[in-house]
């Protein structure tokens, strides 16, 4: 057996070709620190939550405007419908295009928002 890749104390097993691994390097955990205004960054704390209250906002607008989009959908969907079934009616036809135009201001916002 060649024992040339092997560290010193490492030993082979005979019946697998794999050699042992070793554990994991896990870093250890920091001392704990006592709470007090001396060790707590506070202007962090802030920041961060500055940081997760605009994303939580940010979700929540695209979230209503994909649900405005749905509902707008379903709406032209059915005015098509209606249109093909009945023909040309120039007040469903001014409705389509409104709804439409809402729509391409949706996904402008949605654009917007998500950068």
């Amino acid at each position: 057996m060649d024992t040339s890749a092997l560290t010193p104390g490492e030993t082979r097993s005979p019946s697998h070709g794999v050699p042992p691994t070793r554990p994991a390097f896990v870093p250890p955990l920091p001392p704990p620190c006592p709470p007090s205004k001396a060790t707590h960054s506070f202007k962090l704390c802030r920041t961060t939550s500055a940081l997760a209250g605009r994303a939580y906002s940010l979700a929540r607008q695209v979230a209503l405007v994909l649900h405005s989009m749905v509902v707008l959908q379903v709406c032209q969907t059915k005015l098509l419908l209606s249109m093909d079934e009945s023909g040309l009616d120039p007040a469903a036809f001014r409705e389509l295009r409104n709804m439409n135009g809402l729509a391409l201001r949706a996904t402008k916002m949605i654009v917007q928002a998500i950068g």
